[in-house]
């Protein structure tokens, strides 16, 4: 059970984390209130909330490529997925479209890598075994 919650730990963070600033887009700000408000998450068009929450989704995001990263020892998907983090916040925090956006990119990128780096796990071509003792 736990390892099926790890699974998608990162998967489930990153994408809430990129959806999140579509909220705040002034062309779909009408529909994405309707939204919202009929599933009584109206709280989410306030700006200050939604950067607590970005936050938050981001390092659940995070959590999981640590998981992952443990389990399959492809650290520079972490890298990526940290680089991709701190970008998004960045470019939210500052109001800046591109690098916020940026940051969206590379962490769209960093979850196809980390789901490829799970599928194609890595494995030594040579396996030496020593016996204690002798």
């Amino acid at each position: 059970m736990a390892k099926d919650i790890s699974r998608w730990f990162s998967s489930i963070g990153g994408v809430v984390a990129v959806l999140m600033p579509k909220g705040l887009c002034p062309i779909c700000i009408a529909a994405s209130g309707g939204m919202l408000a009929s599933f009584g998450l109206g709280f989410l068009l306030v700006e200050r909330n939604v950067r607590w929450l970005l936050g938050l989704t981001l390092a659940i995001g995070l959590t999981g490529f640590i998981l992952s990263a443990r389990r399959h020892r492809r650290w520079w998907t972490l890298a990526v997925g940290v680089t991709a983090a701190v970008t998004t916040m960045l470019g939210r925090l500052l109001l800046s479209n591109l690098v916020l956006y940026s940051g969206m990119v590379l962490l769209i990128g960093a979850m196809g890598a980390d789901l490829w780096a799970r599928r194609h796990p890595w494995m030594p071509l040579v396996q030496i075994r020593l016996r204690r003792g002798a």
